[in-house]
């Protein structure tokens, strides 16, 4: 059996991982609607995924 620390451990590392999960699944959606934008030029979407990568970068942090 696990210790009671040993569990609490554990539970953070999952809420940690689901977080970054939901994180990297949010990402990906809005880079696929930039990406499958009809409307969007490709200067406009390519702007949009450098300014989708700049926000991704300073959550990370």
């Amino acid at each position: 059996m696990t210790k009671p620390d040993e569990k609490d451990r554990v539970h953070s590392l999952l809420k940690v991982v689901h977080r970054i999960a939901a994180r990297e699944n949010a990402f990906h959606g809005e880079l696929r609607m930039i990406v499958n934008d009809p409307e969007l030029g490709d200067r406009d979407k390519i702007a949009a995924i450098r300014r989708l990568m700049d926000e991704a970068s300073t959550k990370i942090e």
